[in-house]
């Protein structure tokens, strides 16, 4: 017996307020589950109500459902930190290395020839522009807090802490640099704490890689 609309409702309505399920795909995943046992109930006799309730129980009440989700996120979660690592990794293997290799060039042929003033400006702009856009993501995907997207979010929420804990430490030294007394130890160091600011842009880059990508994971429900 196939389910009305109103019913499909009220089985997502049980899923959402008392198993606490927020996350589409999951959802959508256990919402056909629960509707198919419903109707399977529904075929011996059943009223909606009582075939709900024995489907509920089949599925293993709000604590069975709630660690359904709980793995589900624990595994989207593991295969975010891999694949995280793997774009990483990526920038310094070939092909992608070799792009990677010709601005770390360009970046230490340049650089020692930029007055001091402009480094300094190009050098404010690198550390904080990936900043910029970590906000910016944040902000945006924040408005789809039951997409699997939002736990790649919580994920960059956790590593941005370490960005910005680097942003303040470069912005101080940054203004230690403004000081013409400290001029020299910047021509002298600039490229390498221009090579530094790169890796950190393409560690920003790879969390915006990182939204693209999409993970599967499948329940064990019979």
């Amino acid at each position: 017996m196939l389910l009305t609309a109103d019913q499909l409702t009220s089985l997502r309505i049980d899923l959402q307020s008392l198993a606490g399920i927020k996350y589409e795909p999951i959802l959508a995943e256990l919402l056909d589950h629960y509707a198919t046992l419903t109707e399977q109930h529904m075929d011996t006799g059943l009223s909606f109500g009582d075939a709900s309730k024995w489907a509920w129980n089949d599925l293993g009440q709000g604590e069975g459902i709630q660690q359904i989700q709980d793995d589900y996120i624990a595994n989207i979660q593991q295969q975010i930190r891999s694949r995280h690592l793997a774009i990483v990794k990526s920038y310094f293997r070939w092909p992608a290395f070799l792009t990677t290799a010709l601005v770390g060039m360009l970046v230490y042929l340049v650089v020692p020839l930029l007055p001091a003033d402009i480094t300094r400006y190009v050098l404010l702009a690198v550390v904080f522009i990936p900043t910029f856009i970590m906000v910016w993501l944040e902000r945006k995907l924040k408005n789809e807090p039951t997409s699997q997207r939002f736990l790649i979010l919580e994920y960059m929420a956790n590593h941005n802490k370490q960005h910005v804990n680097a942003v303040v430490i470069s912005a101080n030294f940054w203004l230690i640099l403004i000081d013409d007394h400290h001029s020299h130890f910047l021509q002298a160091y600039s490229t390498f704490i221009m090579v530094v600011c790169m890796l950190m842009v393409l560690y920003t880059v790879s969390f915006v890689q990182l939204l693209n990508e999409r993970f599967d994971f499948r329940t064990t429900i019979a």
